[in-house]
C-alpha cells in the first residue's frame, strides 16, 4: 500500500472540488429560463454537492487506512480494521487509478477554462443575464458546450479512482452484499440523472442562445457543429 497513492488521492479530490465549484451566485429568479417542470428539477446544485462529499468521505477514509497500514504498530488509526475483507494491503495505484487522476485533472482544468472564458455569464441555472454577449473564444472555439466535456471527465474519473480495483471502496469489501449493491445502484442512477441532465441542458442552451442571437448563433454553430468533442460529438 504506498504513500504515494496520497498525493495523488489529494490532486484528483482538489480537481473534484475545483471543477465542481459553482464560479458564480444564482441569477435573480426574473433572469431564468425554466420552461417546464423537467427543466426546475435540473439543476446542478445539489449533484455537485453530493458528488464532493461523497468524494471527500471516501479519499479521507482512505488516507487513514494507508496511513494505518504504513504505522500498524500504533493504534491512533483504527479504520482499517473495518475492512471486511482484511486486504488494506491490497490497496493501490493503478493504470485504472491513474487515468482517473488524470481525467478529473483534465477535466476540472477544462471546466476552469471555461469559467474564466464566460466570466460572470456562467451560471449552473439556464439564464441570459444583462448584457449577455455571445462567447465563441477559448474553449467555445472548439466545441460549443466545453463545461459538460470537464463534467463528463470528471465523473468518470471519479469512478475510476475510487470504485475500480485498487481502491479502499472496492478492496474492502463496501462494493459487495446487497446493502452496497442497492447503494451503488442508487449512486449509479444518481451521476446518470446528472449526465442526462447536462444532455438536456445542452439542447436547452442551444435554443436558447438561438433564441436570444439569432443569426450569431447560427454562424457559430455552423463555424462549430460539435456539442462535445471535436470531430466526433
Amino acid at each position: 500500500m504506498p504513500l504515494s497513492k496520497i498525493p495523488l488521492l489529494l490532486i484528483t479530490l482538489l480537481s473534484v472540488h475545483a471543477g465542481l465549484k459553482r464560479p458564480n451566485p444564482p441569477p435573480p429568479p426574473e433572469e431564468r429560463h425554466l420552461t417546464n417542470h423537467v427543466s426546475r428539477r435540473i439543476d446542478f446544485a445539489f449533484g455537485p454537492l453530493f458528488i464532493k462529499v461523497i468524494s471527500s468521505a471516501v479519499v479521507f477514509i482512505e488516507i487513514l487506512v494507508i496511513l494505518r497500514h504504513q504505522a500498524s504498530d500504533t493504534d491512533w488509526l483504527q479504520v482499517g480494521r473495518t475492512c471486511r475483507l482484511m486486504s488494506q494491503a491490497s490497496i493501490r495505484v493503478t493504470r485504472r487509478f491513474v487515468l482517473g487522476c488524470l481525467l478529473a485533472s483534465i477535466g476540472a482544468a477544462l471546466r476552469l477554462w471555461c469559467y474564466r472564458t464566460l466570466g460572470r455569464f456562467f451560471t449552473f441555472e439556464l439564464s441570459v443575464r444583462p448584457g449577455h454577449v455571445l462567447v465563441t473564444s477559448g474553449p467555445y472555439s472548439f466545441v460549443r458546450h466545453p463545461s459538460y466535456t470537464g463534467l463528463f471527465m470528471l465523473v468518470l474519473g471519479f469512478h475510476l479512482c475510487f470504485f475500480t480495483p485498487g481502491s479502499f471502496m472496492f478492496e474492502c469489501g463496501y462494493l459487495s452484499g446487497s446493502l452496497a449493491q442497492l447503494a451503488s445502484s442508487i449512486w449509479l442512477l444518481l451521476t446518470a440523472g446528472i449526465c442526462s441532465g447536462a444532455m438536456i441542458r445542452m439542447r436547452k442552451e442551444d435554443g436558447l442562445l438561438y433564441q436570444h442571437f439569432g443569426e450569431q448563433w447560427e454562424s457559430w454553430s455552423r463555424n462549430v457543429p460539435y456539442r462535445l468533442i471535436p470531430y466526433l460529438l
